[in-house]
C-alpha cells in the first residue's frame, strides 16, 4: 500500500511540476501524509510479525531496510513541504529509485 501511494504521489508531483496546477500539489501533500503513516504502520507491524521468527523486533535485512529508507524519504518530503514549497516536489520525484530496490529485495 505504501509503495502504491508513493507511485501515485510521485505521478501527481511530476504533473504539478509540469502544469503548476495547485490540485496536483494538494493531492501530492495528502498522499505524502497518508503514505508516511502507511509506511510507519508497515514497519511496526512487520517487526511484530517477524519477532517470533527472528527473535528480535528489528533485523537489518534488505526488505526492512529499504522500506525504512522509503519512510525516511516520506519524512523528508513532509519536512520540505513545511519549509520550501519547491523542494518537496523535487525530493518526491527523486524517491521512486527506492521502489525497484524494495521490489527486488522481496525476490
Amino acid at each position: 500500500m505504501s509503495i502504491l501511494i508513493y507511485i501515485v504521489t510521485a505521478i501527481n508531483t511530476f504533473l504539478f511540476l509540469l502544469t503548476k496546477h495547485p490540485l496536483f500539489l494538494r493531492s501530492s501533500r495528502t498522499g505524502t501524509e497518508i503514505g508516511a503513516f502507511s509506511t510507519l504502520f508497515t514497519l511496526v507491524t512487520g517487526g511484530f510479525r517477524g519477532k517470533p521468527m527472528w527473535g528480535t523486533f528489528w533485523v537489518w535485512d534488505a526488505r526492512l531496510t529499504s522500506v525504512f529508507i522509503l519512510f525516511l524519504i516520506y519524512l523528508g518530503a513532509l519536512r520540505f513541504q513545511k519549509l520550501f514549497v519547491e523542494l518537496a516536489p523535487i525530493s518526491i520525484c527523486a524517491g521512486p529509485i527506492d521502489i525497484p530496490i524494495i521490489k527486488s529485495s522481496v525476490n
